[in-house]
């Protein structure tokens, strides 16, 4: 029988691979904020942390996050056309 821990465990690292390579479809700047804002940081700790504002802040994550669901939509589109 399957062991829970070690599909869970095998799930973790398979989704931390997936997100490393999303984050490598983006600056390392723009993959270093995203990272922090999923650690719960917010604009202006970030902003602080990185030397620009919230507002930049807000502007590169959206720029990445966008970069980052075009990227996934088109391989998404590539696989099922296979």
């Amino acid at each position: 029988l399957p062991d829970d821990a070690t599909e869970q465990g095998d799930d973790a690292s398979w989704l931390e691979s997936l997100i490393e390579q999303l984050l490598s479809r983006v600056s390392p700047r723009s993959g270093e904020i995203l990272r922090l804002r999923a650690s719960g940081l917010s604009g202006r700790q970030i902003g602080e942390r990185l030397g620009l504002t919230r507002a930049r802040i807000a502007q590169l994550e959206a720029k990445a996050l966008n970069a980052i669901r075009t990227s996934l939509a088109t391989t998404l589109t590539s696989t099922q056309r296979e």
